[in-house]
């Protein structure tokens, strides 16, 4: 028999549930989408995992999506989780599936033994996440009343991003770390720059850009003849928002995503035809020249004006921008014509505006966009990831393998806990394989947009050509945007007879037991997320001072945030940290097995164990030096640590272990001296971390060689004695 598409109910849960019930479900659901959506913003973007607001977030989805599995698969209803999504599997596979794959590949580098589980876990957990909530979004998506409210959470998004930054800027209600200021004129022209709530200006700059194109899609399609209040007040609407977010866009300094917005801005010229194309010419000219003259006051201020003629000023240049737009629309409508003359006078005028908006905007910015400094590092961080990668090629390292690695490997002493590529990142932690699902979803939906005619291509652009240089990808917010994008871009309808061929292949039964283990293994991690949310929490009401907390509670506290992730290094270092040396280095050691890599673990197993005397102390300090060779501070705690342990050998008399701790200290300060020579011969320099060879170290290093001298001396002594007897 033939499944009907739509169901109107589900009629085993305890009873009969109605089509009003269904209606509520459905609510429930645009309510959740759209309310993660601006939740996100709010908690920076998403950026970190492991943060009680995060664990909460993605272990609530994951529970949701369990039940609502479960719920569908009593009776004959289980059906409608299948039919939902059959022609979407058709058309665009690997779109909506690929973040489960990608989730599994991190799976099992869990299984097999990653560099580190916290890292790998908290990877799968985020990549789960984005599977569930894109599957709900396309299911909302499906809607009328679901794709009229996934717009307007978009629109949402973009307003409390930019009016959260730029209300900032100009005093009314102030954000914390919503501008980065610096000294430095290769990180800022004006000496500062926007971040928003992302605080980070690059990936703000790109999802900025990415807004605007939308906006300026949505203002080239209007039409001049509607002259009713409503679609007046729309345009209104839509210009006052754009030209807003174009200022975010230019005060963000961020030339990779000055370049991605003009890529995707040419892919939507593209897309458009006819008189809608030069109403896009000529919106974007209003817009950017309008921001470009807001941008070169509040530069100038060093992103810091007077409140008031601030305002002022910004409310002038957008109550003209807003009536030149208004006027470009009716003149679309009106002058349009393919006349000679008529074309000429829409290009010269379009460019003219253009022109001076970029004028406008170098005028203040000029000096940054011409520096090549941040360039040549990003090459050099490049050039360590390809060879980090060579090393594990197909699969990759696990979660977080750049953040882990990349002090091994670099070869001068930048800063750069993020690799600056979201691609890059993603072929270090899951190798070729990894990339490839992932290349492979992101072109499937990159080809649907394109032969959909979306007006959301530009958009999507430009967050794959940014993700290119910089660690967007990182952020959650970038990866919900993508799914937003997909949700209102690639709607069609669906085919029945399709739909009921899969599924009778497939057989109901089948398709019952694979979802129920489905439902089963995303309780399961939720739950696991319960518990590191609650680890987290405990970690940090043991850590945090002025809590009354007393050091037996703290123990106690750390204790039980242990147990429940044995992987919070945090935890374990403060732990160990209250602890005596033998209950110390037990729980040292457990942590290296889960954290295999960190240079904290290893110094501080290292420590106590050259404090105790044990000559284990000389492999496991050897093998920090190496693992972070541009950090002086550890390069100096290696050396105190062997002087230590070479000073408590030599006065138990016990001289071949001496030599043997000396020889290896000699050899680690030889090294490291040589090292800082070599960076300061490098061209092109970046010594973001101040690496140099520290007077703490030479002090180190004149003590092992008089332990060294001493040593020889009353060896000499020895020997001449035993010859004289």
């Amino acid at each position: 028999m033939c499944w009907p598409f739509l169901v109107v109910g589900l009629r085993r849960l305890g009873g009969e549930i109605s089509v009003r019930m269904l209606g509520k479900i459905s609510k429930l659901r645009i309510v959740g989408v759209v309310s993660t959506g601006l939740l996100v913003i709010f908690n920076n973007g998403m950026f970190y995992t492991d943060s009680l607001f995060t664990l909460l977030l993605i272990s609530v989805w994951l529970v949701i999506t369990a039940v609502a599995i479960a719920i569908n698969l009593r009776g004959e209803t289980s059906i409608t989780l299948l039919s939902w999504k059959v022609s979407l599997f058709r058309n665009f596979l690997w779109i909506w599936i690929c973040p489960f794959i990608i989730a599994g590949l991190y799976g099992i580098h869990l299984a097999i033994g990653p560099l580190s589980y916290q890292s790998t876990y908290e990877a799968l957990f985020r990549w789960l996440f984005y599977g569930v909530f894109g599957m709900a979004l396309f299911r909302v998506s499906r809607e009328k009343r679901g794709r009229h409210w996934l717009k307007v959470g978009w629109v949402a998004m973009a307003s409390l991003l930019t009016i959260s930054a730029l209300s900032t800027l100009y005093g009314v209600v102030v954000f914390p770390h919503v501008v980065l200021r610096t000294g430095d004129g290769e990180i800022a022209a004006a000496g500062a720059r926007l971040g928003g709530l992302l605080q980070y200006p690059n990936t703000f700059g790109a999802i900025m850009a990415a807004f605007l194109l939308e906006r300026l899609m949505a203002l080239a399609s209007l039409s001049g003849t509607d002259k009713s209040r409503k679609v007046q007040l729309q345009g209104y609407g839509t210009a006052a928002l754009a030209l807003l977010i174009a200022l975010c866009l230019l005060l963000s300094e961020s030339r990779g995503a000055y370049a991605a917005a003009g890529v995707g801005w040419i892919a939507g010229w593209f897309l458009l035809r006819g008189k809608i194309r030069l109403s896009y010419l000529l919106q974007s000219g209003i817009i950017v020249s309008a921001a470009a003259f807001c941008a070169r006051q509040l530069v100038h201020a060093k992103l810091a004006p007077s409140p008031l003629p601030g305002l002022i000023s910004l409310v002038a240049v957008m109550v003209v921008a807003l009536l030149l737009s208004r006027l470009a629309v009716k003149w679309m409508d009106s002058w349009w014509g393919w006349t000679p003359g008529n074309l000429v006078a829409y290009f010269y005028g379009a460019a003219c505006l253009l022109t001076i908006g970029a004028l406008i905007t170098y005028a203040g910015l000029m000096d940054r966009l011409f520096r090549l400094g941040t360039l040549t590092a990003r090459a050099t961080m490049y050039g360590d990831a390809s060879d980090l990668y060579m090393d594990s090629p197909w699969i990759g390292y696990g979660g977080d393998a750049w953040r882990i690695l990349f002090r091994k490997v670099q070869s001068m002493p930048y800063v750069g806990t993020e690799v600056h590529s979201g691609y890059l990142d993603l072929l270090l932690d899951l190798g070729a394989v990894g990339l490839m699902i992932l290349l492979l979803g992101l072109i499937s939906m990159l080809v649907g947009l394109i032969k959909l005619r979306s007006a959301l291509l530009p958009s999507f652009v430009v967050l794959i050509l940014h993700s290119a240089i910089d660690f967007d990808m990182s952020y959650g917010l970038s990866w919900i945007l993508m799914i937003w994008i997909a949700g209102l871009g690639l709607h069609e309808p669906i085919d029945v007879k399709i739909r009921d061929r899969m599924i009778h292949s497939v057989g109901l039964k089948t398709m019952r037991i694979l979802y129920g283990l489905v439902a089963v293994l995303l309780l399961l991690i939720s739950l696991k997320g319960f518990t590191h949310a609650e680890s987290l929490r405990l970690y940090s009401l043991a850590s945090q001072p002025g809590k009354n907390v007393t050091p037996m509670e703290s123990v106690s506290l750390l204790k039980r945030s242990l147990a429940l992730n044995q992987s919070r290094t945090s935890a374990r270092m403060a732990l160990a940290g209250m602890s005596n040396s033998a209950t110390a280095n037990l729980i040292l050691m457990k942590g290296i097995y889960y954290d295999t890599t960190n240079p904290d673990l290893w110094l501080a197993l290292g420590t106590i164990l050259a404090l105790k005397g044990d000559m284990r102390a000389i492999p496991t300090l050897e093998h920090v030096a190496y693992m972070d060779r541009f950090d002086r501070e550890i390069q100096s705690a290696v050396l105190r640590n062997l002087t230590l342990l070479a000073m408590r050998l030599e006065r138990d008399n016990d001289l071949d272990k001496v030599m043997l701790v000396v020889s290896t200290g000699e050899e680690i300060y030889l090294r490291y001296a040589k090292l800082t020579d070599q960076v300061i011969m490098m061209k092109q320099l970046r010594n973001d971390r101040g690496f140099k060879l520290t007077d703490e170290s030479k002090v180190w290093g004149m003590k092992l060689s008089n332990i060294s001298d001493r040593i020889a001396l009353s060896t000499a002594d020895l020997v001449k004695n035993r010859r004289g007897e």
